[in-house]
């Protein structure tokens, strides 16, 4: 986001241009400084962006409790996961449709800030929570100096602890 640009679109009485941080570009020439872009980077990378990482690392860790034996995250944190979701979904699609406003059509479809940031996400928390199963087991060994594995039967588990004894 600090080399591209941040929006594409109708900018200037009908005049295309992008958006960038350092200011806005009009593709029939000439260049314009704005301060206003630097609001638009601190409310996605500021507030949203943090919001989702944790969300990500939420539904990370509920694909690690499934692998391993780390207990699951608890339910409230899943419900506040969920509760903060929903409100940064809910300002987010109010600040691309805000974009829609600003810079048309154009601005929602080419804007990398707001409307891709949907599609990145999405498939964040799905590789997140379709994390391959030696994924995991080798993230446990590099933070856990260990690694057990998830019993899924009592007879596996009656066959793990005669192994132990032996």
């Amino acid at each position: 986001m600090t080399v591209g640009p941040w929006v594409i679109g109708s900018l200037v009485e009908g005049r295309t241009g992008a958006v960038f941080a350092w200011g806005v570009v009009m593709f029939e020439g000439g260049q314009l400084p704005s301060q206003t872009t630097f609001v638009w980077y601190f409310i996605h990378f500021g507030l949203l962006h943090p919001v989702m990482v944790l969300i990500i690392g939420q539904v990370a860790e509920w694909r690690l409790s499934k692998v391993t034996i780390l207990p699951p995250p608890s339910r409230l944190s899943n419900i506040l996961a969920f509760v903060f979701l929903c409100i940064v979904l809910a300002s987010s699609i109010y600040f691309s449709l805000s974009f829609w406003m600003h810079f048309g059509v154009l601005g929602f479809f080419f804007g990398p800030l707001k409307t891709w940031s949907y599609f990145f996400y999405g498939a964040m928390i799905w590789l997140a929570a379709t994390l391959p199963e030696n994924t995991c087991i080798e993230y446990m060994k590099l933070t856990n100096n260990g690694y057990q594995k998830k019993v899924d039967t009592e007879a596996d588990h009656i066959e793990s602890d005669s192994l132990k004894n032996v």
